[in-house]
Formats: structure tokens, sequence, C-alpha cells
């Protein structure tokens, strides 16, 4: 039978490879959870019949800055809303809800330009109703919208050109 001692050795060393194991997981995983974090695109939220919207941050582009939301309040041209029981957003509020950034937002008249990070360029236009990606790919949207000088699609082409989830509560809409 081990002595007093020899187990005492044994406990502390089985402990310290215990520590020393969440260290090194802490060490690894740790920053992944920290820059998901700090460069992933919080939600954004659109009220129904409303022109006030909370448009997600990236937290990386506040960086030193104290900030203690996850929004900022802008103010749109024209409200989403219902037609034809399909649920319309604005296109330029989409595309920085999902993280393009003012920037890769041109606006002409009845054409908005988008230029993403993955490198594909959108390009709609409002007046012939229909939807460019990168120049070779053209989708048709007869019913597609422009109120105020803001171009509004339906739901499900913001969420395929843009690659967010969309969920309606009530007067509430979040895209994530």
């Amino acid at each position: 039978m081990p002595n007093t001692d020899e187990m005492n050795e044994a406990v502390a060393e089985f402990i310290y490879l215990i520590l020393l194991s969440i260290a090194i997981f802490l060490l690894l995983f740790s920053p992944l959870y920290i820059v998901h974090d700090i460069s992933t695109q919080k939600p954004s939220y659109l009220f129904l019949n409303s022109t006030m919207a909370k448009l997600g941050i990236r937290p990386l582009e506040n960086i030193g800055e104290l900030n203690l939301k996850d929004y900022k309040l802008v103010t749109l041209r024209t409200c989403p809303g219902i037609y034809n029981d399909k649920l319309y957003i604005p296109v330029d509020f989409a595309a920085k809800a999902s993280g393009i950034s003012d920037n890769n937002i041109i606006s002409e008249g009845n054409l908005l330009i988008v230029n993403d990070d993955r490198h594909k360029t959108i390009i709609i236009n409002g007046d012939r109703k229909n939807v460019n990606i990168n120049g070779e790919k053209t989708i048709d949207i007869p019913d597609m919208l422009i109120h105020n000088k803001t171009i509004m699609l339906p739901e499900k082409y913001i969420r395929d050109l843009f690659g967010l989830k969309i969920k309606q509560s009530g007067n509430t809409i979040v895209l994530y």
C-alpha cells in the first residue's frame, strides 16, 4: 500500500494535470469566442408601419469606443410593410443589417448597387424590376416596390440576396 506522501504527490500531480488541461483549453478556444463576438453582426430590428429601426452593429467597428448597445437607431425613408400578403423590407437597410458598410452601398435614383465582403456585386434596378448578381445572373422580380425613393423587396429575396434570416412577431421584424 502506498504511503501518505506518495498519495499526496499523486493527487497533487492529478490536480496539476487537470488545471493544465483547463488552461490549455481556455488558451485555445477563448480567442475564437472573443473574435466571433466582436466581429459578428448583431440582430437588426424593423417595425411594421414605422420608419424607426434598430440597426445591429458589428462591435469590431467600434473598438475603442464605449458602446453598451448592440444597435444604433436609424430613420428609414419608408417603413416596412405587408403588401399583397408579403412582407416587404427596404433593401438598403437589409444590406446594412447583413454587415455591409455604407461605403459599399450606392443609391442612384431607382438603382441600388451593393458590394459585399465576398466580392459579390448586387445591382437592383427598380425601373426594370430585376436584380443582377456579378453581371452574370439576372433575376426578374415583378413584385419589387419603390416607395419614397426606396427599393423594397419581399423577404424571400432579402434572405436569398444577403443571407439573412428573418423572423416576424407581431409588428417586430428581426433580421439576423
